[in-house]
């Protein structure tokens, strides 16, 4: 009587083979699931900035009198989470960091007579060091565009034609010399 002669597993070539056909496909799944995590903080941080975007035109319609006394086209108050969260334009649980660990600042200037402006800008956590150039390059300019027409960033020096010195628009939109208005550049993000 003789056994049965057919195979029923993998042999040890075909598993060796297979791990290192996983092994060269790792850095390219690495990349792409990278990629969707970078998407989902940007859509996170978009939405955070349109809620502190909509609580400072809050407070600047709440206290425009007050505001418009102290503000100019080059100086004025400076804004903190805190504050609109102590003035009931952010529920109490608002993050003061965004999805990518930044900080807010807002800055109140009045570029016109009777015109006041909320500048908002990030400081801190990832994308301030200037060295993720794909993080400058791409998911921020890409958060900046999924917070609509008031989304903006401060481009990374690796931007041609572009200054630290300027909060550019999603798109191109608009731009604003952070100098011109006295503040200092927080650096690309």
């Amino acid at each position: 009587m003789r056994g049965q002669t057919g195979q029923n597993g993998f042999t040890l070539l075909e598993v060796i083979i297979a791990l290192i056909i996983f092994a060269a496909l790792l850095p390219t799944l690495f990349s792409l699931w990278e990629s969707g995590m970078n998407a989902v903080k940007a859509r996170q941080a978009a939405e955070h900035l349109i809620k502190v975007n909509s609580a400072a035109a809050t407070y600047v319609g709440k206290y425009q009198d007050h505001l418009a006394e102290q503000a100019t086209a080059s100086g004025g108050p400076e804004l903190a989470i805190a504050d609109l969260i102590d003035e009931k334009c952010l529920p109490e649980s608002f993050s003061e960091r965004n999805a990518f660990g930044q900080t807010y600042r807002i800055y109140i200037r009045q570029p016109r007579t009777k015109e006041l402006q909320a500048i908002i800008l990030t400081s801190g956590g990832r994308g301030h060091d200037d060295k993720d150039k794909k993080f400058t390059t791409s998911v921020i300019p890409s958060a900046a565009s999924m917070a609509g027409a008031s989304g903006g960033f401060v481009p990374g020096n690796d931007i041609p034609g572009l200054s630290q010195d300027m909060l550019r628009g999603a798109f191109g939109g608009w731009t604003i010399s952070l100098s011109s208005m006295g503040i200092a550049s927080p650096g690309p993000g």
